[in-house]
């Protein structure tokens, strides 16, 4: 039953070798070492491999082109009109809860984006109840942000809404990996 839940859905187990390719090209190094994509020669032995393996220098492009692509788009910072708001000045200087501002955390997903094609952001706000917005403003609550790859994101599900748009109903990601123990987190929307 626990192993079911690292389990992902059909879309998640076609494209999570892909997926891996993809992350370990980005980060390169021994990450794209250990991941064996070097093409093997014909009766070249275990250890041949392995030796051509350390000895080939592995100049990582994929992230040069990733992050000259993102330094042309993120040259400038935006230019916004907003009305002086707590919530939301609160949520552009710190859209994570983690201290990265919007814009910084607008260009990581850019990254993530480019890096795998596409990325999920959750954007969700505790609930506690609060009886007013001066409670909310008090215990900080608000808004924040939280990206995700491919790779973290194990199953999902839409449903077309009554006026035709498209709602996501169900998300099963890991949150955190810490040795052999796996956070995993459900949200279902009814």
């Amino acid at each position: 039953m626990i192993n079911d839940l690292l389990l992902g859905n059909n879309i998640y187990n076609d494209n999570i070798e892909r997926w891996r390719f993809l992350y370990n090209s980005y980060i390169g190094g021994d990450e794209y070492r250990k991941g064996g994509y070097l093409t093997r020669y014909q009766l070249e032995s275990d250890q041949e491999y392995a030796a051509r393996c350390q000895a080939t220098p592995l100049d990582n492009q994929c992230k040069s082109v990733i992050s000259t692509y993102n330094s042309f788009l993120f040259i400038k910072p935006p230019i916004r009109e907003l009305s002086d708001d707590w919530f939301l000045n609160e949520f552009l200087k710190d859209a994570d809860l983690e201290g990265r501002s919007w814009d910084n955390f607008m260009e990581q997903v850019n990254i993530w984006s480019l890096v795998f094609g596409h990325c999920w952001v959750l954007l969700t706000k505790p609930n506690i109840n609060a009886a007013s917005l001066a409670e909310e403003q008090a215990n900080q609550i608000r808004p924040y942000v939280s990206l995700l790859t491919p790779l973290t994101v194990l199953d999902w599900s839409w449903s077309r809404r009554i006026n035709g748009s498209y709602e996501l109903d169900y998300l099963r990601y890991v949150e955190e990996v810490n040795g052999s123990v796996h956070t995993i987190y459900f949200f279902c929307v009814s």
